[in-house]
């Protein structure tokens, strides 16, 4: 019991360390970095996508898509890593499966902003157009 306990504080330090790690310094740490084993390590690097598709949407909110696009490439890269090591054991899995979705979510976040940002200059001359016409 008391393991289990250990390894979810430890996938949550993984989690956070990671996230800072990645705002601050632009990179992902290692599991030698953080001090911990393989199994926190994998569960809050798969944690950490989901703080970093949201943390993509805020920055998308700013007019930040280079972020979001960058934070995009970070995540499709830990979603191969994360199949590379093959999961079979079914809690790893769902963990590969959050990831994708994280990843998918996002995509439709980036998808959508990229048409808001192109329909806003269009939008913009056909206003000018309609008041240059009316007067």
């Amino acid at each position: 019991m008391y393991y289990n306990n250990a390894v979810i504080s430890l996938q949550e330090y993984v989690e956070a360390m990671t996230m800072w790690f990645f705002i601050t310094e632009n990179r992902i740490p290692s599991p030698g970095e953080l001090g911990v084993d393989a199994e926190p390590y994998i569960n809050g690097i798969a944690d950490f996508t989901g703080e970093l598709s949201r943390k993509a949407t805020e920055e998308m909110i700013r007019n930040n898509l280079d972020f979001a696009l960058r934070a995009k490439q970070v995540m499709e890269e830990l979603y191969l890593d994360l199949l590379s090591l093959e999961p079979r054991d079914y809690e790893m899995r769902k963990k590969v499966d959050y990831v994708a979705s994280n990843i998918n979510w996002l995509n439709e976040k980036i998808f959508y902003k990229t048409l808001n940002i192109k329909a806003v200059p269009e939008q913009q001359s056909k206003n000018s157009g309609e008041s240059n016409s009316s007067g």
